[in-house]
C-alpha cells in the first residue's frame, strides 16, 4: 500500500493591503491547510504548502487553484512561478516533477544524489479566468518502497511579468460600438419621422458625427450615419477611430393599426486604433484593430394614441473583429499577438417609449438587455527570459448587458429639432460606458 499520497492546499488566506480574505483552494486527498499571500500590489503570489511530501514507491498529485485580486476576467496575466522544496534520493533512484498548466507540460528529472532544499524548477504560467490553476505532479513511482528517498514542495513563487487585455478588450468594444451604432441608426429617436439629416456628438465615451433618415415608399426608410469615436475599454484600453452604419427599414403603412410589425436589417462598421501597456511603467504599443456587425431586427409597433409610441423588439447580431499582429515587452517579458480575427454573437431586446409633452416637445427613453458571446478565442505566445515560453488560446468574455437612454427634444421651428440625451452601456466585464451629448436635426 502506498504510504504517502502527498496533497496541496485546501483552504487559504490572503493577506493583502486591505486586509485579508479567504481563497478558496480545491481540495486533496489527505490535504491539510495551507496559506496563499499576496503583495499589496497584487502582483506577487507566494503559495506555502505543508503536507506536499512523497516517498519511493509513490505518485503525489495535486490540482490546486486560488484568485488573483486584481485580475478581471478577459486579463490574462504571466507570472514566473519557482517551486521550491526538496528531492533526497538514495543511490540510483529518480524522482520526476511535472507542472501543468493552460494546457502545457513541463518539468525535472533528479538523479542520485537529488538537489536537496533548492529550487526545483522555474515556469511561466498564465492566469485563466482571473485565477492561477496549476497541477503539480511529484512522481517516486519507480523507487524502492522500502528506501529513504523523499520528494517535497515547500513553496511556490509566482510574480507578474506582464499582461495581454486583448480578450477582455474585444468583448467591451464589441458592445461599446453596438451602442454606438445604435445611435447612428437613430435609437433614441421615434421609430418613424420624416426624412431628416442630423449632426450628434457626446462626451464622456465621446463621438461626434452625422446621421439621417430617408424614407422611401411603401413603409421602407433608409437610416445611415458615420462618427469620430473615442473611448477606454474596462480594462484601460484606449481607442479612436471611424464606425459607419446603415440599415433598411421597413414598418407596416396602415396608420390606421394601433398594432404595427417592423423589420430591420443593417451593418456596423469600424476602423480603431487601440493602445496596449503590457505593464506599468512599459512602453505603451498601437495595434489597428477592425469591427463588423451583421444584424437584424424585428418588432411592433404601438400607438395607444397620437400623442405615444411604444415600440418592442429583438435584435440578433453577428460579428467579426479583427487585429493586426502586434507584439509588447516589459523587462523580461515579451508577448506576441498574431494577426487574428474573432467572432461573436449578440442577442438584444429593446423597450422604447416616446411621448409629445407638448406640442414642440417630446421625450423618448429606452432599455434593453442582452448578451454578448464570443465564438472564438486570441492566440497568445508569451516568453519570459530565464524561465520559458508559453502559447495559449484565450476564450474572450461574454457578457450580460443593459444599454440605456433617454432624449428631450425640442422643436423651435417646423423643420428643425434640438435634442439632449443621455446614452450608455453596462455589463460584467465590460464595466460602464456612458454619453451626455445633443443632437441637432433638419427635416425635409
Amino acid at each position: 500500500m502506498k504510504r504517502i499520497i502527498s496533497t496541496l492546499a485546501v483552504t487559504g488566506l490572503a493577506t493583502l493591503a486591505s486586509g485579508a480574505y479567504a481563497a478558496s483552494i480545491n481540495t486533496c486527498p489527505g490535504g491539510a491547510p495551507n496559506t496563499v499571500t499576496a503583495s499589496p500590489d497584487n502582483t506577487a503570489y507566494s503559495a506555502f504548502f505543508d503536507n506536499f511530501i512523497v516517498l519511493p514507491g509513490d505518485v503525489g498529485t495535486c490540482a490546486y487553484s486560488f484568485p488573483l485580486n486584481a485580475t478581471p476576467s478577459g486579463v490574462v496575466s504571466i507570472f514566473s512561478a519557482d517551486y521550491r522544496g526538496e528531492v533526497d534520493l538514495d543511490p540510483g533512484e529518480t524522482a520526476d516533477l511535472t507542472i501543468e498548466h493552460n494546457g502545457t507540460s513541463d518539468g525535472e528529472t533528479f538523479t542520485d544524489p537529488g538537489p536537496g532544499p533548492a529550487l526545483l524548477h522555474q515556469d511561466v504560467v498564465a492566469s485563466d479566468g482571473g485565477e492561477i490553476k496549476t497541477t503539480a505532479t511529484m512522481d517516486l513511482s519507480g523507487d524502492d518502497p522500502s528506501g529513504f528517498s523523499l520528494g517535497t514542495i515547500d513553496t511556490v513563487d509566482y510574480t507578474e511579468v506582464g499582461r495581454v487585455s486583448l480578450p477582455g478588450d474585444e468583448t467591451s468594444i464589441v458592445a461599446n460600438l453596438g451602442a454606438t451604432g445604435d445611435l447612428l441608426l437613430g435609437a433614441n429617436q421615434k421609430t418613424e419621422g420624416d426624412n431628416e439629416a442630423g449632426v450628434i456628438g457626446g462626451v464622456g465615451s465621446a463621438m461626434f458625427g452625422v446621421n439621417g433618415r430617408y424614407n422611401l415608399s411603401d413603409g421602407f426608410s433608409l437610416l445611415g450615419g458615420v462618427s469620430l469615436v473615442n473611448e477606454t475599454t474596462n480594462f484601460g484600453t484606449p481607442y479612436s477611430g471611424i464606425v459607419g452604419a446603415g440599415a433598411v427599414r421597413y414598418i407596416d403603412p396602415n396608420s390606421t393599426n394601433q398594432f404595427r410589425l417592423f423589420g430591420e436589417g443593417g451593418a456596423i462598421a469600424s476602423g480603431l486604433q487601440a493602445t496596449f501597456t503590457p505593464a506599468t511603467g512599459a512602453t505603451p504599443v498601437t495595434s489597428t484593430l477592425g469591427f463588423g456587425t451583421f444584424y437584424g431586427r424585428g418588432g411592433v409597433i404601438i400607438n395607444p394614441d397620437p400623442a405615444n409610441e411604444v415600440t418592442l423588439s429583438a435584435t440578433l447580431a453577428e460579428s467579426v473583429f479583427g487585429n493586426d499582429a502586434f507584439a509588447m515587452s516589459s523587462g523580461p517579458f515579451a508577448a506576441t499577438i498574431g494577426a487574428q480575427q474573432g467572432y461573436f454573437t449578440t442577442v438584444k431586446g429593446t423597450a422604447q417609449w416616446t411621448t409629445q409633452l407638448a406640442p414642440t416637445v417630446d421625450l423618448t427613453a429606452t432599455g434593453s438587455v442582452g448578451a454578448v458571446l464570443a465564438t472564438s478565442t486570441v492566440a497568445i505566445h508569451a516568453t519570459v527570459t530565464g524561465y520559458g515560453a508559453l502559447d495559449l488560446a484565450s476564450a474572450p468574455p461574454g457578457t450580460l448587458f443593459a444599454e440605456y437612454g433617454a432624449r428631450l427634444g425640442w422643436k423651435p421651428m417646423d423643420n428643425v429639432r434640438l435634442d439632449g440625451f443621455v446614452w450608455g452601456v453596462t455589463g460584467t466585464n465590460i464595466g460602464s460606458h456612458n454619453m451626455i451629448g445633443a443632437q441637432a436635426h433638419w427635416e425635409f
